[in-house]
């Protein structure tokens, strides 16, 4: 580009400038509720973005119309940049405190497990084996007598005995109220075994 060319066209981007600066200046703090900061980056993008097109031999046939699209568009941008990086930080808000909450609930659940194993220890040998392959092993009172050589009934009564053992002990030591059917396997998808 010819120095001559080179310094008309530097002195109509001046023009240009002192001309419409304000204006796009105005424009942005409108639309931006007042960022001054904003509007003077936007401002400043915008007469870049002309002095490149100048620059490039393109031509502009209405620069003031130009800075004024090159203006809504760099808005348009920063606005849809500023959204998805909005949503983008409620989500990982939401998902770290869905997070949170699985892990509280993982740490409650294992102190259950620990608190329910520390009562299992405290029955007779033989009704915590019954209880355990009955409610954690899920096998059937009929299945649990085949094993252990033991009557259905005999089986039935350590099953109920175990039962009312864990939920006087919850109860006192907890207030938790559990009912008469006692789901320990309720518990069981919370706590890992």
């Amino acid at each position: 580009m010819p120095h001559n060319h080179k310094k008309e066209l530097r002195t109509k981007f001046e023009q240009v400038f002192l001309q419409n600066s304000g204006k796009i200046f105005n424009f942005v703090l409108s639309v931006s509720n007042g960022n001054s900061y904003l509007a003077e980056e936007v401002t400043q993008t915008a007469f870049q973005k002309l002095w490149e097109q100048l620059d490039s031999s393109a031509t502009v046939e209405n620069m003031t119309s130009y800075l004024f699209t090159a203006a809504k568009n760099i808005m348009f941008n920063l606005s849809r940049h500023e959204t998805v990086k909005w949503i983008y930080q409620n989500y990982l808000m939401q998902h770290r405190m869905e997070s949170e909450l699985t892990t509280d609930q993982t740490i409650e659940g294992n102190f259950m497990m620990q608190y329910i194993r520390t009562l299992l220890e405290e029955m007779p040998p033989m009704r915590r084996k019954v209880f355990e392959m009955s409610k954690l092993d899920y096998y059937s009172t009929k299945e649990i007598a085949e094993q252990l050589n033991l009557s259905v009934s005999t089986i039935e009564t350590h099953i109920q005995l175990g039962l009312r053992f864990m939920r006087e002990e919850l109860r006192k030591r907890y207030g938790i109220v559990v009912s008469m059917m006692f789901p320990i396997a309720a518990l069981l998808p919370i706590i890992q075994i």
